[in-house]
This record gives C-alpha cells, sequence and structure tokens, in this order.
C-alpha cells in the first residue's frame, strides 16, 4: 500500500505517492518536489559559473589580492588609500639612470600624475632642468640616486626648481649634480643656476639633498627675481617662498653660496654642512662665495647646527645697496672653520659716513657659534682681512656664548678677531671667549669715526 499520512481536512488517509503536502491551497507530490529541485539546482549551477567566470576574470586584472599591502579595512578602502599614495618609481615612466640618457620627459610624466611620491632608484638621471609641482615628494636612495644636468641643458637652468606658486613639496636623499663639464656654463646674477631652487613656494621640506658643483649655489629659497636694479631699500619683491625647512643637507664646490634665502620668510636650516665654495660665478680673486648667506628681503630666518668651511663668508646676513637687508635672524650653535670671514652682518652702501643709516638691517642673534681659525684666502677674495665676527650697519644685535679660535701660528696683520664699525648700534656681547689670536690687533675692536659703531 506503500506510505500515507492522515488528511485532517478530508478525515482520511492519503497515499504519499499522490499527494505530499499542501500549502496556501497548493497540493505538492513527490515527482513535483524533485524536479523543483532540479531545476533550482541547474539555476544555482549557472549562477555558479557566472560568478566563478567573473571572479576569475578581475583577478587576472588586479592580481592577488593577498599580495596588496595597503592599509583598510576593506578592498575598496585599500584601493583608496593607494590611489591617495600613488608611489611610483621614474623608471615605469623609462627613465634610464645610464648617465647619457636625457630623462627629463620620464620625470614629467610622473609628475604629471599629480599627488605622486616619485622614486628615483640609484643610478645617474640627466635632465635639462626638472620643474616639480605642488604635493610631490621626489625621493631615492641617497647620494647614489643622481640627478644631472645633460650636457646639452640650457646655460642658466637649475637641476631642480619648484613650480611657481606651488606648495606641499618634499626632496629627500638626492644627490643634485649641475654639471660643470656640461657645454654651456655660463650663468648671471638672479636666481638661476643653482642645484635646488626653491622659488615662490610654500611648506617645502627637503632633507637629506646634497648639492654639487653649482653655477651659483646650492640651495636657493626666494622670489622669482631679485637684485634687480630698480630695487630700492623699501621695495620687497613680490612671490617669495615661506615655510620651508631645509635639513641634514651639503652643499660643496659652488660658484656663489651652498646656501642662500632672498625675499622669504620662515626659513629654517638644521643641521646643514657647506664647504669648499670655489667662487667661480664672480672674477678671480673677488669671490663673495658664502657658506651660508640670508640676503635681500629675507626675514625670520633660523640657522641651527650648521657648519661652513674654507669659504669667504661663512655665515652671512646682508642685503646690496638696493634692496632691503635681512632681517630677524638667528644663528644657533653654527661653526666656520678656516672662512675668510666667519661671521659677517653687514648691509652693502649703508657704510660710509656719507651714507644714509640702513631702515631695515635690524635683528640678529648668534648664540653658542664658534669660529674657528678665520684665514686670508686670495684665491676668493684677495686682500679681504680674516675675521671671527663683523657687525657693520646692523642694530639690535645680540652675541652670547660666542668662542673665537685662531691660530697663534698664523700671521693676522695686525687685524682685529672681532670688530663692530660701519654705524651698527645696539650691540651686546655676552660670555665672548677669544683665544689664539696672537697677531691679531686686538680681540674685540670697536671702531670709532665718522663711521663709529654705538651703543655697544
Amino acid at each position: 500500500m506503500g506510505f500515507k499520512y492522515y488528511d485532517k481536512n478530508t478525515g482520511s488517509y492519503v497515499p504519499m505517492s499522490i499527494e505530499l503536502l499542501k500549502s496556501d491551497g497548493v497540493s505538492y507530490t513527490a515527482p513535483s518536489i524533485k524536479q523543483t529541485f532540479e531545476d533550482i539546482l541547474k539555476q544555482v549551477s549557472s549562477v555558479s559559473s557566472s560568478v566563478t567566470e567573473k571572479v576569475d576574470g578581475l583577478s587576472n586584472q588586479i592580481g592577488n589580492i593577498d599580495d596588496f599591502h595597503y592599509t583598510g579595512t576593506n578592498l575598496v578602502e585599500k584601493i583608496l588609500n593607494a590611489l591617495i599614495q600613488r608611489r611610483v618609481s621614474v623608471t615605469d615612466f623609462g627613465a634610464k639612470g645610464d648617465g647619457e640618457t636625457d630623462d627629463t620627459a620620464a620625470f614629467n610624466k610622473a609628475f604629471d600624475m599629480g599627488y605622486a611620491e616619485v622614486f628615483v632608484p640609484a643610478g645617474t638621471y640627466m635632465v635639462k632642468g626638472l620643474k616639480v609641482p605642488s604635493y610631490t615628494r621626489l625621493y631615492g636612495t641617497g647620494k647614489l640616486s643622481v640627478i644631472k644636468l645633460h650636457k646639452d641643458a640650457p646655460a642658466y637652468s637649475h637641476v631642480i626648481t619648484t613650480v611657481q606658486n606651488s606648495k606641499y613639496i618634499i626632496f629627500e636623499n638626492l644627490l643634485l649634480d649641475w654639471n660643470l663639464q656640461k657645454t654651456n656654463n655660463s650663468i648671471s646674477s638672479g636666481p638661476n643656476s643653482s642645484c635646488l631652487n626653491i622659488t615662490n613656494s610654500q611648506f617645502v621640506w627637503v632633507n637629506n639633498v646634497h648639492a654639487k658643483d653649482a653655477g651659483l649655489h646650492g640651495f636657493d629659497v626666494t622670489s622669482p627675481s631679485y637684485n634687480s636694479l630698480t630695487d630700492t631699500e623699501d621695495v620687497y619683491q613680490p612671490g617669495g617662498s615661506k615655510y620651508v625647512w631645509i635639513n641634514n643637507c651639503t652643499a660643496m664646490n659652488f660658484g656663489d653660496d651652498g646656501f642662500t634665502t632672498h625675499f622669504s620668510e620662515y626659513v629654517f636650516i638644521t643641521n646643514c654642512y657647506s664647504y669648499d665654495g670655489n667662487g667661480s660665478a664672480h672674477s678671480s680673486g673677488a669671490s663673495n662665495t658664502n657658506g651660508f648667506e640670508i640676503d635681500d628681503g629675507s626675514m625670520k630666518v633660523w640657522l641651527i647646527n650648521c657648519v661652513s668651511k674654507n669659504n669667504c663668508r661663512g655665515f652671512e646676513a646682508k642685503a646690496h645697496e638696493h634692496a632691503p637687508a635681512a632681517q630677524n635672524v638667528t644663528f644657533l650653535n653654527c661653526v666656520s672653520e678656516n672662512d675668510i670671514r666667519s661671521f659677517d652682518f653687514r648691509h652693502i652702501g649703508f657704510h660710509k659716513a656719507s651714507d644714509p643709516e640702513s631702515k631695515t638691517a635690524r635683528n640678529i642673534m648668534a648664540s653658542n657659534c664658534t669660529a674657528i681659525k678665520p684665514i686670508f684666502n686670495d684665491r676668493l677674495y684677495a686682500g679681504m682681512t680674516p675675521r671671527a665676527l663683523v657687525i657693520s650697519a646692523y642694530k639690535n644685535v645680540n652675541i652670547s656664548n660666542f668662542t673665537a679660535i685662531g691660530d697663534p701660528s698664523y700671521d693676522y696683520k695686525g687685524n682685529p678677531a672681532i670688530a663692530t664699525q660701519y654705524k651698527s648700534r645696539n650691540i651686546t656681547f655676552n660670555n665672548v671667549s677669544s683665544s689664539g689670536f696672537k697677531t691679531a690687533g686686538a680681540d674685540i675692536y670697536i671702531y670709532g669715526g665718522s663711521q663709529k659703531s654705538d651703543f655697544v
């Protein structure tokens, strides 16, 4: 008889082969249930096959998800974080780094991505001048990642400059070579021919970058133009840079200055070394080639833990006669060794008795600084007398914990080790030590006469 079940509605037993169950007025038999399961199984198999094909295709396009290491709680977040970081190598865009190929176009393609971190692997990358835009980090492996001017680069090219009116740029772990062997090494005054030129830019960080053989400056923080003959002491060039930090960098064998600033403010130069300026940007024997120069129109500049060696002037705050003087400059824990003038604060054109007093040369502080063995150096500047410190035309100068160390066997020809002169005013010396200047005329000399220094 087979299996039966009791149907409450009819009050009788019904064979299961005839009717298995009834739901919402629909009766189901065993054959119909079997057929329904078979139909559903076919649909599920079809969907499974389609999904597998799509997943396989997606996997082929994006690769192994397990190899995707960016942070995020899900794949979408990981992809977004990856796009934000956009780390690329310049070699991805065709750069060779072989010391011969012009790699300028490859760098420009990498910069055109926008918001990119561009890696420069070890190698020598020849360029005809790079312009780095906002929101870019350009970084390498250190001195093995060399960016060098191509032999056919234009005469006044920088190795690297920032795009004007840019912001949030980082340079890290690179060697920049201006290439003294290139075809045309002509330079002129103004912002040109530097290894790294930061012009009209804000929030720029430079760390562990080395500038070699610059035609003019190793590092220049500046406005688009300066030293114009139309300038006056009252005119500040527009477009200066702001909020720039240069840290742990070196400049060597430069034509003018290792580190310099013009018409810029809030500049921090820390833990940097500037040495062996060659003076090639000037006439022979008249090379004002400085380790660190805070020049025309600069304001609010700090130099901390820096060293200058074998230059004309080690640390200088100054201006030309046709520009406002650098002001509010602080030197902390800085050392000059074998420079002609270790520390020199002056405003050209405001020295002589017939010159007006400078309205802008003011507010200099030097603390815990050391001058070691200043010397004559006729190769750079013939006849310039060595000094540990000179103050000219500046007002409100505070010198504290200053150490001047001379060479007892050296002929200083009767010149003073430290001098204040040329209308300088309001100068405070506190805890100054001077030793070893046996042939100097004085350890500290306050000049009088028509160009006298007052209130010292």
